[in-house]
């Protein structure tokens, strides 16, 4: 999986500008998920290998 979009925890809106990230990978085909990474305190947006933008 990579890594193409990382936000901070402290995001005033939390995770949600990952998860609109994620959405609008979705939504042009693609496969993503949104996961905390508690060692960095920031919500990452995972894609399969090969399919990062």
């Amino acid at each position: 999986m990579a890594v193409v979009f990382t936000s901070p925890v402290t995001h005033r809106r939390g995770s949600q500008p990952a998860d609109d990230e994620a959405q609008r990978i979705r939504d042009n085909g693609g496969q993503a998920e949104v996961k905390m990474d508690p060692k960095t305190d920031s919500f990452r947006v995972h894609v399969p290998d090969g399919d990062a933008e």
